[in-house]
């Protein structure tokens, strides 16, 4: 029979075996945890690098328009008979704000702006119907550069291109075709942030139904489309507020129409 203390020493020895073998595993298994710790405090964190990258080009993106007023700002409709034309439609297309009118049959640019010259008080959204009775782009320039300085660059201006055929007279020639005035009106629109060109030739091009042998005035349908493409813009001018009361409009004389 084995010696009862030598079996009892060698178990003891066994046992502090065991103890230091326990204990180096665990010093080991702390070092390896302390190297991932510190493996991941070094690395860059994604998800708030992303964050704060996105967030600085949100902040320098420019606003949708430079010219973004109030709800229900008041419009002028300014210029010739094309403006007179959506003059049944437009206000009910606007009904929270008060629609004018500064505008006559026959008018060119240059008579326009003279027009707008005799204005006490220009709303903060115009309309502007106008080039469709110029002879010459250059013409059309200066006169629309006149405008746009009454006008000045706070207010929103809602620019209607011109669909029309060349026409001629006896003293003044061959008019300029209309891709010669909205080529002008694009170079004007480059120059004045706060003027929101509606594309009517493309509307107009893409329905020749809307329109009667002089092939510049459209038909009900024609009319509706215009005054619709301008109550779109005005609106994104000055947004519609459907909670506010009808408010009153202006009632054209029917010399007016003349």
């Amino acid at each position: 029979m084995p010696d009862p203390v030598t079996s009892t020493s060698m178990t003891a020895l066994q046992r502090g075996i065991l103890f230091v073998g326990v204990l180096v595993l665990s010093l080991a298994g702390i070092a390896v945890a302390a190297k991932v710790i510190k493996a991941t405090m070094a690395s860059p964190a994604p998800t708030p690098t992303a964050v704060a990258s996105s967030t600085a080009v949100a902040t320098t993106r420019p606003s949708p328009t430079s010219t973004q007023l109030d709800a229900s700002e008041p419009t002028l409709v300014l210029g010739d008979s094309l403006a007179l034309d959506v003059y049944p439609y437009l206000a009910n297309l606007l009904p929270d704000r008060y629609v004018s009118y500064v505008a006559k049959v026959g008018r060119s640019t240059l008579e326009i702006a003279a027009a707008l010259a005799e204005q006490t008080d220009i709303p903060n959204v115009v309309i502007v119907s106008a080039g469709t009775n110029d002879w010459s782009s250059t013409d059309f320039t200066t006169s629309a550069e006149n405008i746009m300085n009454m006008i000045g660059p706070h207010r929103c201006v809602v620019w209607m291109d011109v669909h029309r055929p060349q026409r001629t007279d006896p003293n003044l020639g061959l008019q300029e075709p209309d891709t010669a005035i909205n080529a002008a009106l694009d170079v004007l629109a480059a120059e004045h942030s706060n003027i929101h060109v509606v594309r009517w030739s493309e509307l107009a091009a893409s329905h020749p139904e809307w329109f009667g042998a002089d092939g510049i005035h459209p038909n009900d349908d024609g009319i509706k489309a215009r005054a619709d493409a301008m109550s779109q813009a005005a609106v994104n001018c000055s947004a519609l507020n459907p909670t506010a009361p009808i408010a009153p409009q202006e009632s054209l004389p029917p010399e007016a129409f003349n």
